[in-house]
């Protein structure tokens, strides 16, 4: 399931959980105790699939340019 992945995706920050939050316009905590697949069916997170989906590739590229950035950064201190 596309959602499951992209809210397990581990480059989401705080502000991505916000945008997702407001998205579904629900408190949504997946590490919260008792949080299974049925909750997110009763929260009918499906209608958004394509945003949180979105959002998880989004996350993916920003983590990925702030390597890159770091490796930059540490490649020019020894210049």
């Amino acid at each position: 399931m596309p959602i499951v992945m992209a809210l397990r995706n581990p480059d989401l920050k705080e502000h991505h959980w916000v945008e997702i939050r407001e998205l579904i316009g629900a408190d949504l905590d997946i590490n919260e105790e008792g949080f299974t697949l049925q909750s997110l069916i009763d929260m009918n997170v499906v209608q958004f699939k394509d945003d949180i989906v979105a959002k998880g590739v989004e996350a993916t590229g920003q983590a990925k340019l702030r390597n890159q950035l770091n490796e930059l950064t540490e490649q020019w201190k020894g210049v």
